[in-house]
């Protein structure tokens, strides 16, 4: 890997085996991490995943994952989707997670991290958090949208529930961060065409005045 630039990370269904390295702590400039279905041996999360200052979005489910969580993951700042769900994690949240209530499940418009399903804590995440209702969730509404097909052969459409007053920005980008297409409107109804691109992976990030989300786009 890229130190330097690698951004994206998604190992859905690898099968990997092994402790959980903590070399994933240099990958400074990742800013989407997916590791699924594969088996940690219940080794622990390093607290070296405090050093991804840019990550958005962490997805670490289904990996045999032990130990307790370390209080290092909350200098993630800049995380927005936090899904452990399904390992073998136990103890207490540390205190400092609270910051972590607000954020969005792998679903995206429901609130709150998905943390304690499938685990061994000493409660239940909803029991831990003190705070209310999710602060993204209106604001994360107005840019609800779908997109299909998905995976694609290369034209997709973006379509958008909500009307909007302001522009729309929409960036397609790879794992490198090279962006290949972009479109600013405020149109309910978006066709790419990245037919021109090369099959794989690819990220669709949708911008407005409160909010960016992002999805994967698959070609095919």
């Amino acid at each position: 890997l890229d130190r330097k630039t690698k951004r994206v990370i998604d190992l859905f269904l690898f099968g990997l085996k092994g402790v959980f390295p903590a070399a994933i702590g240099d990958l400074s400039q990742l800013e989407y991490l997916t590791i699924v279905g594969s088996d940690f041996e219940g080794s622990s999360i390093p607290p070296s995943i405090g050093n991804l200052d840019k990550l958005k979005e962490l997805i670490l489910a289904d990996n045999n994952i032990g130990g307790q969580l370390p209080a290092e993951m909350a200098k993630l700042d800049n995380l927005t989707l936090l899904t452990l769900n399904d390992n073998d994690l136990s103890g207490s949240y540390p205190s400092n997670y609270q910051k972590f209530c607000t954020l969005l499940t792998h679903h995206r418009f429901q609130c709150n991290a998905s943390i304690s399903d499938g685990n061994h804590f000493d409660r239940a995440w909803e029991a831990f958090c003190t705070t209310g209702v999710c602060k993204n969730y209106k604001r994360a509404r107005f840019n609800d949208y779908t997109i299909h097909p998905n995976p694609s052969n290369g034209i997709i459409t973006i379509q958008f529930e909500a009307a909007s007053k302001n522009d729309r920005m929409i960036r397609v980008y790879d794992n490198s961060g090279k962006v290949y297409n972009t479109y600013e409107g405020a149109d309910n109804s978006v066709e790419l065409d990245l037919s021109g691109l090369a099959k794989g992976m690819y990220i669709l990030e949708v911008q407005d005045a409160f909010s960016t989300t992002t999805e994967k786009v698959v070609l095919h």
